[in-house]
């Protein structure tokens, strides 16, 4: 009986999850290109003038372009030639390596593939949190295309915990999420059954403390699609981003050049 029982709840969980991700997809479409790079596309979505200054911008973790797009994107398109990018394994983009794209500088190099190809010379890129990462690697390796950094509570040094409560529960909860998504068999599993259903009960308040002391700005999650993030490969990508960063930036010939 107790087989049965967990069958069926699995089974249920598995095929919640199968709609919900036709939904979310169905609700989020590509709005860009999709570019091509070393062995996969990136997605791309292009903003303002194509003959103004180019500024490139790049999210964070549990993230797509969509949230650069929201407010930062809008309020730069009029001046700038903004370029939207899903990192690697986000949003519309692959993920060609793979566990090995989650090192910084591997997702730069695809990223700066991918500018090259539709024509991009030299940027500004601005980036955050986890995106920053991947600036400071991206800046390194290409200095000659790059016109300025601004980073934006940027991920350049191994994370201490946070001081917020609420933030430690989130990141808590971030950290268990990545680590359950890189074992071999409990990972794949977990992320294709129960992520997206315990997801949508725990990603307002997740958004709610990411923003805490203030408001969330209204339909956050809505306009930035953030329920991409629940989908099984997204989160997988997503998990061995914040379970393996630290790694990276602990290297020493890496942390040695990410100098702020």
């Amino acid at each position: 009986m107790a087989l049965a029982a967990a069958l069926v709840v699995f089974g249920s969980a598995a095929v919640y999850t199968s709609f919900g991700i036709e939904r979310v997809e169905k609700e989020n479409p590509p709005s860009g290109q999709l570019v091509d790079v070393e062995g996969g596309r990136l997605h791309l979505v292009d903003m303002g003038p194509a003959d103004a200054s180019v500024v490139v911008l790049l999210h964070g973790s549990s993230a797509n372009l969509g949230d650069m797009r929201f407010v930062l994107g809008k309020r730069l398109f009029d001046r700038y030639h903004v370029i939207l990018v899903d990192r690697p394994g986000h949003g519309w983009s692959d993920r060609p390596g793979g566990r090995d794209d989650a090192a910084p500088d591997r997702q730069a190099k695809y990223i700066a593939q991918a500018l090259q190809r539709i024509g991009v010379r030299r940027a500004v890129l601005v980036a955050h949190s986890w995106g920053g990462a991947v600036a400071l690697a991206y800046a390194l390796d290409n200095p000659e295309v790059v016109s300025g950094l601004v980073l934006l509570a940027p991920l350049a040094y191994p994370s201490p915990p946070s001081v917020a409560w609420h933030t430690n529960i989130t990141n808590a909860l971030l950290a268990q999420s990545a680590r359950v998504v890189e074992a071999p068999v409990i990972g794949p599993f977990f992320a294709h059954t129960f992520v997206f259903p315990l997801g949508e009960l725990l990603l307002g308040w997740t958004v709610q403390s990411a923003f805490d002391p203030q408001q969330p700005p209204a339909g956050y999650i809505g306009k930035t699609g953030a329920e991409l993030l629940l989908r099984p490969a997204e989160f997988i990508a997503n998990g061995q981003d914040l379970a393996l960063v630290d790694r990276y930036l602990q290297i020493p010939s890496v942390r040695g050049r990410l100098t702020l």
